[in-house]
């Protein structure tokens, strides 16, 4: 699903990321929007092995 679809702005995904204290897109692993609707960011340096991201779609 787009960001579009989920009617999520980049703007809102840069804030989430800046909420985290991060200035670095490319620092981040990954964004996943959560079924609550929140957004949650996950560093590069904190990513592990990405368990934590089984079951989640990736962007087409």
């Amino acid at each position: 699903m787009s960001l579009r679809e989920q009617r999520v702005t980049e703007d809102e995904v840069r804030q989430a990321v800046r909420a985290t204290g991060s200035g670095d897109l490319g620092s981040i692993a990954a964004v996943v929007l959560e079924s609550d609707g929140s957004l949650s960011v996950i560093s590069r340096s904190n990513a592990g092995d990405l368990k934590a991201l089984d079951g989640v779609r990736s962007p087409t």
